[in-house]
């Protein structure tokens, strides 16, 4: 979850990709859209090419909402 002004708080999705896959917006949007309640498909999609780590391997989510935070600043 992110902050959004008008919406407090709104659902993002970040996708790291495995090697070689490729990354088609529209039908991770669509599955969502069929397989989860309207109120968690994520208003935003990322893909990355690797998830920022800790040295024990857990995700970094800070770094993800600072990533996030940095776009809608510019």
């Amino acid at each position: 979850m992110v902050v959004d002004v008008a919406r407090g708080e709104v659902a993002v999705a970040f996708v790291e990709l495995a090697e070689g896959a490729t990354f088609d917006e529209q039908k991770l949007r669509s599955w969502c859209r069929e397989t989860i309640a309207q109120f968690k498909v994520p208003k935003s999609i990322y893909a990355l090419d690797e998830m920022p780590r800790n040295p024990t391997g857990k995700i970094m989510r800070r770094e993800l909402t600072k990533l996030v935070e940095k776009e809608t600043v510019n």
